[in-house]
């Protein structure tokens, strides 16, 4: 059976993000980002809540991260995820699987379905409700 990690740089007084919803106080440097990456060679999915999915979507398949980060924008495009929204109708990212209802059964079914680690990354209110099914 997986066991769900989450993953997530989050300040001291309990933020992911900044006032203006931005991440860039993130300080990540060659070893965050080999910690980062050996750690994803690790899971068999990444669990997003909707607005972790957008951010993310839109910079692992930019350009930009295809550039800088090869091997990481290969494995975050390859990697299964698993997106939960009752918003979204729809998702682009390839590799994605949208829930939007039942969260304890289908957490359950998916804890079991795979073998290796579910990591989740930001995605702070998702976190608060898997945290709650414990």
């Amino acid at each position: 059976m997986a066991k769900v990690v989450a993953f997530n740089l989050i300040s001291l007084d309990g933020f992911f993000e900044a006032a203006d919803q931005t991440i860039d106080w993130f300080n990540v440097d060659e070893e965050f980002n080999a910690f980062a990456l050996n750690q994803l060679k690790t899971v068999e999915a990444i669990f997003y809540g909707r607005k972790t999915y957008e951010g993310m979507y839109e910079y692992w398949t930019s350009e930009m991260a295809m550039q800088s980060d090869p091997e990481m924008s290969t494995l975050m495009n390859e990697t299964k995820k698993v997106v939960f929204s009752k918003t979204l109708t729809s998702l682009k990212w390839k590799n994605a699987e949208l829930i939007s209802n039942d969260l304890p059964s289908k957490i359950s079914e998916l804890k079991n379905t795979y073998s290796k680690d579910i990591i989740v990354y930001g995605s702070g209110d998702l976190i608060s409700s898997l945290v709650n099914l414990q």
